[in-house]
């Protein structure tokens, strides 16, 4: 058994997830210690987990100008970056260079470190350790392969003239060019202080091989290569593709044992009545990543289910849409401004979400099929367009689809039992993750690698 020390961006999803991880792992007698960027030791020691702060990675390529040129155009400031583009570069990369993680670890002496991928700053000086490492992702595959599409994209395999092999490289040839055209704007533009520029840097430093980063979207959210990588996902609902062996889907990571947010006294009780309303299919509508701006969206879920005999709707505002925008609400429908959704899914028939991964990695748990309307943000378009494929559900157009189309949408998931045999089915794939340990052998092996 060994002491592994796991460190992630402190983002709730993935905070949430991490301690499935830990727990699992425990279980089989390792040491934990978690640790983030952000300041979560609330979180994780409410929740009875040993924990360690570490630095905020600041990402920001704008290094502070000399106060007399502040309210200045932007011309002076370009002078300024080309007289001092040298002492610029160091001072970005002063600002950037690790020292506090390195000796954090080193009080620490853990016997493997679990390194969020987002974590760039800390994943090349670990390479360079002597610690074992493993990187860990939320998210499906993020690199490029023949005939997977663009995480941030809802092209589907197959289908439409998206969905073609030569479709999707077509595609991912223009998003290199994309990405490429600017990565060198900002390392001109800096001259050598961007965050990419830095990290070169520290490749250099600490001899991080070049080919284990690629061309997409590194040092945003990345799949290194042939380094040992996990992924908090199920490969049954990825695409088809050919997966290398470097890479594991280790199963969703559901912490059911987490500590919610709790309600007030008044939300409690509104809530355990709606619960209490057997009779009814309850839909579940979660919003948390959506903005004030997508107000239209709610009001045409709640207009479709208005319509519909036998239905009583419960919607999460997520606190970014105020209530008062909704006006007068029908009679089965319920706003609170935060659910908890490990007390509610069981009970849920429906789940309408913006397809964050681990909504649906919870909606799967619980055997709750869904209807995803992506919020357009990071993944969600692509965990939307698989659940689509795979038909755990539907997926439609927050901004294109009327009241109509979406209440035709749920009568079609709830009406049709491809939709609840399949999340059954997947349901049953994660439990196998579980009971098969597919992580515990991974961390096992790397323990006597190392």
């Amino acid at each position: 058994m060994g002491h592994i020390l796991i460190i992630t961006s402190g983002l709730t999803g993935i905070v949430n997830a991490s301690m499935e991880l830990a727990k699992r792992l425990q279980s089989s007698g390792h040491s934990i210690t978690m640790s983030s960027v952000r300041d979560k030791a609330s979180v994780y020691e409410a929740n009875n987990f040993a924990y360690t702060q570490l630095p905020w990675i600041d990402t920001d390529a704008d290094l502070p100008y000399p106060a007399i040129l502040n309210s200045s155009p932007s011309f002076p400031k370009v002078i300024y970056r080309r007289l001092f583009q040298n002492s610029r570069r160091k001072q970005a990369y002063q600002r950037a260079y690790p020292s506090e993680y390195l000796e954090k670890i080193k009080d620490l002496q853990p016997d493997l470190i679990v390194l969020d991928t987002e974590l760039h700053e800390f994943i090349i000086p670990t390479y360079a350790s002597k610690y074992s490492m493993l990187i860990l992702s939320q998210w499906f595959q993020l690199g490029t392969y023949d005939g997977l599409p663009y995480q941030l994209h809802d092209i589907i395999p197959g289908q439409g003239n998206q969905g073609s092999n030569s479709a999707i490289a077509a595609d991912w040839k223009e998003i290199s060019k994309k990405r490429t055209e600017i990565f060198d704007r900002k390392s001109k533009d800096s001259l050598g202080t961007d965050r990419r520029s830095v990290l070169y840097k520290m490749m250099e430093e600490f001899n991080f091989p070049q080919k284990y980063i690629g061309e997409n979207n590194w040092p945003g959210p990345y799949t290194y290569k042939k380094l040992p990588f996990i992924s908090m996902t199920a490969g049954e609902l990825e695409f088809p593709y050919k997966k290398p062996d470097w890479y594991t889907n280790i199963g969703a990571m559901v912490y059911k044992e987490r500590v919610e947010k709790q309600l007030s006294p008044a939300d409690e009780v509104r809530l355990e009545n709606i619960l209490r309303k057997e009779n009814d299919k309850l839909i579940v509508c979660t919003i948390s990543t959506l903005h004030a701006g997508d107000t239209a969206f709610i009001k045409k879920v709640i207009a479709a289910v208005a319509k519909l005999d036998g239905y009583r709707l419960l919607i999460g505002l997520g606190g970014l849409v105020s209530k008062s925008t909704l006006g007068k609400l029908p009679a089965n429908t319920t706003a609170l401004a935060y659910i908890p959704m490990l007390k509610v899914l069981p009970y849920a028939d429906l789940s309408i979400n913006h397809a964050g991964i681990h909504s649906i990695n919870e909606c799967i748990e619980y055997a709750v099929p869904m209807l995803v309307y992506s919020g357009k943000r990071s993944d969600q378009n692509g965990c939307a367009a698989r659940v689509h494929y795979h038909k755990l559900g539907i997926m439609g157009d927050k901004d294109k689809d009327t009241a109509q189309n979406i209440a035709n949408n749920i009568k079609a998931v709830l009406s049709k039992n491809m939709y609840a045999e399949n999340i059954k089915k997947h349901q049953q794939i994660s439990q196998d993750y579980k009971e098969s340990q597919v992580l515990q052998s991974i961390i096992s092996t790397l323990l006597k690698i190392k």
